[in-house]
């Protein structure tokens, strides 16, 4: 068996296609790779500026969130009446909503 296997690899060597076909091998694994780096480079550049979207309008939100606390604040503080009946009128729906 040995025998035969080193007879077939010897005649293999005879062919010139079976060298182009190594060097196709070898080139695709060397490409394959180069194209994982790539991916990879550009996955972790699109999570970078994803990143950097978010914090932005994470921040916007917070300052647009205290602004309308403040709002929020002013209007109870000049409405005392009107709020207290708007949390009443707020207490009822919500009990009708979660009520089993």
């Amino acid at each position: 068996m040995n025998k035969q296997m080193n007879q077939t690899i010897s005649t293999l060597r005879n062919y010139p296609e079976v060298d182009n076909i190594k060097e196709d091998a070898r080139s695709l694994k060397e490409n394959t790779k180069e194209l994982a780096q790539h991916v990879y480079a550009d996955g972790k550049e699109a999570v970078s500026e994803a990143s950097g979207f978010a914090s932005r309008k994470l921040s916007s939100l917070r300052e647009t969130s205290k602004e309308e606390l403040l709002r929020a604040e002013d209007f109870v503080r000049a409405n005392p009446g009107r709020s207290v009946a708007y949390a009443f009128l707020g207490g009822i729906i919500a009990s009708l909503l979660f009520k089993k």
